[in-house]
């Protein structure tokens, strides 16, 4: 979160630590279990943001 207060330059609540933290949790270990989820809805919107 420092870094993208920096790079954005913008303040974030310190309730999304929290949110971002379980979120990268559950994204690990659906990752270990080998679970995929096709078709995101946001993939598209990813890739274009992060090429």
């Amino acid at each position: 979160m420092d870094w993208a207060k920096r790079e954005w330059q913008c303040e974030f609540q310190d309730s999304l630590l929290l949110s971002l933290a379980d979120h990268l949790d559950f994204a690990i270990a659906r990752h270990q279990q080998g679970i995929e989820v096709p078709n995101h809805p946001l993939h598209l919107e990813v890739k274009r943001i992060y090429p």
